[in-house]
């Protein structure tokens, strides 16, 4: 699961506001059954209500899934510094994982993110931020990410709905490890119910702060794990100053268009 942000043009927004919510209507109706849940249903159900929210969306004019392709335009543009990032002009891609760039610059300070960035509210997912303010509050963070050292931080902490682990020596903890040497390969880094490896990269750790978490109203305790960024792509924060940099992109690709009221951030999470 992660956040997707990505960027619109609209010539009407209200326009297409008011189909896609017709869409979502009339096809929450279709598969409305107070006796079924979904899983409940039969395939030949399921292609049935899709066919049949598939009749809705071309009615309205709008596309398969019931998205408005007449009066909005979706903007995706290889980055001209860095075209072969993960970040483009119009599309920021980041996750809820300890890599996230939001994560990573929280790290660095309460409340820089990319919602800062652009003025985000938790209410609002569809929304036209203040380009030139975003620009600006993007180079604060790139100064912020190249006037700190690259350490990261990993948090490790036991499932809360399994349970304490039952591990309570060095020895189970290494007879553990080795049993997972046994069937990496292939895996790279992963976690699972026993902990997380690191087995095709090692992590390099500088320390181990031992703390707690919040999980469902509950504190629970949990170790971070200090590390640095190593790899051949580069070490440091370069990363997330370029992505930032795309961000800029996008601020001047919206800035110098003719009608830059027109664009729209839609905010997946």
């Amino acid at each position: 699961m992660g956040l997707d942000v990505y960027l619109y043009r609209y010539d009407d927004r209200e326009k297409s506001a008011l189909l896609e919510a017709q869409y979502e209507k009339e096809s929450e109706e279709i598969w409305d059954n107070n006796e079924k849940k979904y899983e409940e249903y039969t395939k030949e159900e399921k292609d049935d209500n899709n066919q049949k929210c598939v009749a809705v969306a071309e009615r309205l004019g709008l596309g398969k899934y019931g998205d408005d392709e007449t009066y909005k335009k979706e903007i995706e543009l290889s980055s001209e510094k860095y075209p072969d990032h993960l970040f483009k002009i119009g599309y920021f891609r980041s996750s809820y994982n300890s890599g996230g760039i939001n994560h990573i610059l929280r790290n660095l300070g309460e409340g820089n993110d990319l919602h800062w960035v652009f003025g985000r509210d938790d209410d609002g997912y569809v929304f036209a931020p203040n380009w030139e303010q975003a620009k600006e509050r993007a180079k604060e963070l790139i100064e912020l990410l190249s006037s700190n050292e690259a350490y990261y931080v990993a948090r490790e902490s036991w499932n809360i709905f399994s349970g304490p682990p039952d591990v309570k020596s060095e020895k189970e903890a290494l007879d553990i490890f080795k049993e997972e040497l046994t069937k990496s390969s292939g895996l790279g880094s992963y976690s699972n119910g026993k902990g997380t490896f690191f087995m095709e990269k090692p992590l390099p750790v500088y320390g181990i702060v031992l703390g707690q978490e919040e999980m469902l109203s509950r504190s629970i305790p949990c170790v971070y794990l200090i590390h640095k960024a190593e790899d051949e792509e580069g070490e440091g924060y370069s990363f997330y100053v370029q992505a930032l940099e795309i961000v800029i992109e996008t601020c001047d690709y919206v800035l110098s268009q003719p009608d830059p009221e027109k664009y729209y951030l839609h905010w997946s999470g």
